[in-house]
């Protein structure tokens, strides 16, 4: 195994997450029409090349400001990517009602009556599995409205594309039935993204989030989905175990907010109503995840009702300054609301390896370099650095658990020279310790 013995790492977020100031909302997630639609989910997704957001209840007005109808999701493109709050629709009818990218079948739509209504919810995002072309799970739900009550149906699958009509244009083609049913995980319709040849897919079961993945050329074969079960992804979703609890929504995605050792970040908020950011990153999507209450998000328009659908937008802000947007929903008839976060960030520095393949005993180890990790200046008094040790199977910088052998000494500064200096220091002294305890005499070797 080859490790490297010197290198440089940028600046990044500190973890656990914090943030600097509390976050305050920029407003709304608005269309360049500047009708102000009552609308929540607001999950972007980037899909050939181009940002969206997905929508879900959007309730419609025409020019007038007069509310014409709902539609249960809709889709925004953000023309420039500077302007990460600013949407537009991509179809619109006469009338005003949003075009969905859902759309009911004729057999749906003659169910619906002043009462009952099918949703079509596409809380999950896109992914994009081949050039252009994509995927997107959605939940399916029956809304009574006297009831104020939703009844889950299952989760159902769309193929994404580009369209032929219009550069930014996006069509989606439900397959027919429902790829998980009522009884079954959610899966997909909580989180998605696609990494190497999979897609990996999160979903709610009785409260918990459990992770699945399927080859990304089988999206729709329900056979090929595998599980995972805290070791390995299996057959069978009865033996999925979770992997978040008493999440409600939430969104992971890849970032260097955190550095390469933790490059998979979630962003959401618990069951419980309490309108808390929740943040974690991890090294492998499987976990174990753990999450940091980051902030509270505020309501601009609705101050006592709880926010939702909580989720982060890697592609709005510069993650190399901790930088992320996150947003919210509101409840009706608010919005989905945005805030530029910022978090207490790392500064950027060197760092370099002396390797300690030769001693057999961690104590040992801890005795002869501790005075240097408590204060490298022992070590050179002009060394302002951080001194500490380094496990073999262990990411760089992390300490090495109770009972394995350490591997090398890595020294960090802000100073490349101060890098050098001292390696090339704990290097000699190491030597030469390692001939005194072989019964050399050291001064043999000039």
């Amino acid at each position: 195994m080859s490790i490297p013995g010197a290198g440089f790492v940028g600046p990044r977020a500190s973890y656990p997450p914090m943030v600097e100031t509390h976050p305050v909302p920029y407003g709304y997630v608005e269309d360049q029409n500047r009708i102000g639609y009552a609308r929540d989910i607001g999950r972007s997704s980037e899909f050939a090349g181009r940002c969206y957001y997905l929508f879900g209840d959007t309730f419609c007005k025409n020019r007038d400001g007069i509310y014409v109808g709902v539609t249960s999701n809709s889709v925004a493109i953000v023309p420039d990517r500077t302007y990460p709050m600013e949407t537009r629709y991509l179809s619109i009818k006469p009338d005003g009602v949003v075009t969905p990218l859902l759309c009911l079948t004729d057999e749906e739509a003659a169910q619906q009556n002043g009462d009952l209504r099918i949703c079509l919810w596409p809380f999950g995002g896109i992914v994009e599995t081949t050039p252009e072309v994509g995927w997107l799970w959605y939940q399916k739900s029956t809304h009574y409205s006297h009831e104020d009550r939703n009844i889950y149906r299952g989760t159902g699958i769309a193929r994404i594309s580009k369209g032929s009509n219009a550069q930014s244009q996006i069509t989606a083609f439900r397959v027919e039935g429902l790829l998980f049913g009522a009884d079954e995980p959610r899966i997909g319709s909580f989180s998605v993204l696609m990494h190497e040849d999979f897609v990996y897919l999160w979903g709610d079961h009785k409260g918990s989030t459990i992770l699945a993945r399927v080859s990304k050329y089988l999206p729709t074969t329900k056979h090929a989905y595998r599980y995972w079960n805290g070791e390995r992804y299996v057959e069978d979703w009865r033996h999925a175990v979770p992997v978040l609890q008493d999440i409600q929504h939430g969104s992971f995605f890849n970032s260097g907010l955190f550095g390469p050792e933790r490059r998979w970040v979630f962003i959401g908020c618990s069951k419980f109503g309490t309108s808390m950011v929740m943040m974690g990153a991890e090294a492998r999507l499987e976990g174990p995840w753990s999450l940091t209450p980051l902030f509270r998000a505020d309501c601009l328009d609705q101050p006592r009702g709880y926010r939702y659908c909580m989720y982060g937008h890697p592609w709005a802000y510069d993650a190399e300054q901790g930088e992320l947007l996150v947003t919210w929903s509101e409840g009706w008839p608010g919005g989905v609301v945005g805030a530029k976060v910022k978090l207490v960030t790392e500064e950027a520095y060197y760092w370099g390896r002396v390797p300690l393949n030769s001693y057999s005993d961690q104590e040992e180890v801890r005795r002869l370099v501790a005075p240097w990790c408590e204060d490298p200046s022992t070590l050179d008094p002009s060394c302002h650095g951080r001194i500490r040790l380094e496990g073999r199977y262990v990411a760089p910088g992390f300490a090495p658990p109770p009972g394995m052998i350490p591997l090398c000494l890595r020294v960090e500064s802000t100073d490349e020279e101060t890098v050098r200096r001292a390696v090339e220091g704990a290097g000699v002294l190491l030597s030469l310790d390692e001939r005194l305890r072989e019964g050399e005499n050291p001064v043999k070797h000039g």
